[in-house]
């Protein structure tokens, strides 16, 4: 007994199509954190 779905294309990785667009905005994310982080600890040094 063969599997229904065997001979279906699927996608592996949705919203990935080989360019990632994803990365600039993962980017951008850790710079806001980085930038977060250094305010606080100026603001406790001073």
């Amino acid at each position: 007994m063969s599997d229904t779905i065997e001979g279906l294309a699927y996608k592996t990785r949705p919203l990935y199509a080989g360019k990632p667009w994803f990365l600039p905005i993962i980017g951008n994310w850790w710079r806001l954190r980085d930038w977060i982080e250094l305010s606080r600890a100026r603001r406790s040094a001073a």
